[in-house]
């Protein structure tokens, strides 16, 4: 039942990327809302007693119920408290407010005490979810006029969801005509989703025309992984005839990528038959690391069936660093059976990170069985730099 609780709380607080805040404060129950009347809190039978989706129906329809002077005065009351009951409390009352007035019960949000990670980010999502949910051009008019910083990131992002997740092109629209390059390199991904679930196509051009280079690369990801599922022989067609060698590269690095989750083989044979064998080597990487995640065996037999050059050594990489994760004892072993010549920084760097959380020595004992030379001496040192950044010193 706590579970379910939650989830109606959270659905009705904000939206399902502010969600992961609530657990953090979640109480048992939530405080009262001042002079609450015997019929209000008596109990109706044990389910209501136990029950926090009751609890906090009840809660909620009380501060609904609240005019706006009487949602001002239970804020200002609370206002110097700030334990995780009250808090919820505070969201619910806020969420009142900005439904009776916006203003201010963005202001009232903004009065909440904590780091950008506490309090303050909830009540800001409570109340630009109600207001983006009643009034959307109001609430973005009012986020043009903030100003830059973590406030106003949570504002656009709750915002924006919840525009886009009633009416995408009304969202497109209001990001467009409201929203700064800042604002929408933090929210791409949600904007571009939505633009390429309408029309991937038309969502393609738009993000060739950002200038940033960074951002630009971000929505032709997120518009190539949705092309990609939805048609993938439009979407490469459409990426081999862009004019700019760089957007080329990167539109297709998306659309094989992609393409990799779920038919490694066929992805992995395109890589690798690009001209640009780096650009190959790297999506090959990418490929096999997230096969490792799905068929660990079968993704390692057809990395150890390569013929010896840099594409192996790419994929040998994937596998070791995607092995360090469960057990570095395992990475460390298989990297020593390998031709050392395949063994790239990054994969000696890998292990020497991984085995040293475990035990520094052991970490220098499996460095020490690399091949004499510049391949044992860099990874010592690199084991140093790692040891010594921890604060622990180098290992002797």
């Amino acid at each position: 039942m706590v579970k379910h609780g939650v989830g109606l709380l959270l659905c009705i607080l904000i939206p399902a990327a502010l969600a992961a805040l609530f657990w953090k404060i979640r109480p048992a129950s939530t405080a009262p809302l001042a002079t609450p009347s015997p019929t209000e809190t008596r109990d109706t039978g044990s389910e209501t007693a136990t029950d926090p989706v009751t609890a906090e129906h009840r809660q909620l329809q009380k501060a609904m119920a609240l005019d706006e002077a009487s949602a001002r005065r239970e804020l200002d009351r609370l206002a110097t408290q700030s334990d995780p009951q009250t808090i919820m409390t505070r969201c619910m009352l806020i969420i009142r407010l900005t439904g009776l007035n916006p203003r201010l019960g963005v202001e009232y949000a903004l009065k909440f005490e904590g780091d950008d990670l506490g309090p303050r980010s909830i009540a800001i999502a409570a109340a630009f979810y109600t207001w983006a949910g009643h009034d959307p051009k109001g609430a973005f008019e009012y986020i043009a006029t903030m100003p830059p910083g973590a406030n106003r990131k949570y504002a656009v992002t709750t915002a924006l969801q919840t525009v886009l997740k009633a009416n995408s092109a009304q969202g497109i629209q209001l990001a467009t005509t409201y929203l700064t390059a800042e604002d929408t390199q933090e929210v791409i991904h949600l904007l571009f989703k939505a633009k390429a679930e309408s029309n991937p196509r038309a969502a393609a051009d738009d993000a060739l025309q950002i200038a940033h280079t960074d951002t630009r690369n971000t929505a032709l990801l997120v518009t190539m992984q949705f092309w990609t599922r939805k048609n993938r022989d439009e979407a490469f067609a459409w990426a081999h005839g862009l004019p700019s060698a760089e957007d080329r590269k990167w539109a297709i690095h998306s659309i094989v990528s992609t393409w990799g989750e779920t038919e490694s083989l066929p992805a992995l044979a395109y890589a690798m038959e690009l001209r640009d064998v780096r650009e190959g080597d790297s999506l090959v990487h990418g490929i096999v690391f997230g096969w490792m995640t799905r068929d660990q065996t079968t993704a390692m037999n057809w990395v150890q069936a390569l013929p010896e050059s840099t594409t192996k050594a790419q994929a040998l990489e994937a596998v070791i660093v995607r092995l360090c994760k469960p057990d570095p004892h395992v990475a460390a072993n298989f990297a020593l059976t390998l031709n050392p010549s395949l063994l790239t920084p990054t994969a000696i760097g890998n292990v020497l990170s991984a085995l040293s959380r475990v035990s520094p020595q052991e970490a220098l004992l499996w460095a020490q069985k690399l091949p004499a030379g510049h391949m044992r001496q860099d990874a010592v040192d690199v084991l140093n730099h790692i040891v010594a950044d921890r604060s622990s010193g180098p290992p002797r």
